[in-house]
C-alpha cells in the first residue's frame, strides 16, 4: 500500500475485500478529497511521498505504479 490514506472507509474495514470504491484513482482530485478525509494512523512511504512531492508536484510513485496496474492483462 503506497498510501493508506487514499483508502476509502469501507476498503479499511476489509482490506482485502475485492471490492473497490474509487472509480478512477488516478483522478488527483479524488484522491486530495480522500486523503483530506482520512484519519488512517500512518503511511508506508510518507518520506518518499512528501520527497515526490517537492520535486514533482505530486506522489510520482503512485501515479506510476497505478498506470502500470492498468496496463497488465486481465
Amino acid at each position: 500500500i503506497l498510501d493508506p490514506a487514499d483508502l476509502t472507509p469501507r476498503e479499511l474495514a476489509d482490506i482485502l475485500d475485492p471490492w473497490e470504491e474509487v472509480r478512477d484513482p488516478l483522478d488527483p482530485t479524488g484522491y486530495a478529497a480522500r486523503v483530506a478525509q482520512s484519519d488512517f494512523p500512518g503511511e508506508t512511504f510518507r518520506v518518499l511521498k512528501e520527497k515526490e512531492q517537492r520535486q514533482y508536484g505530486e506522489y510520482r510513485t503512485r501515479r506510476l505504479v497505478l498506470e502500470a496496474w492498468e496496463r497488465l492483462p486481465e
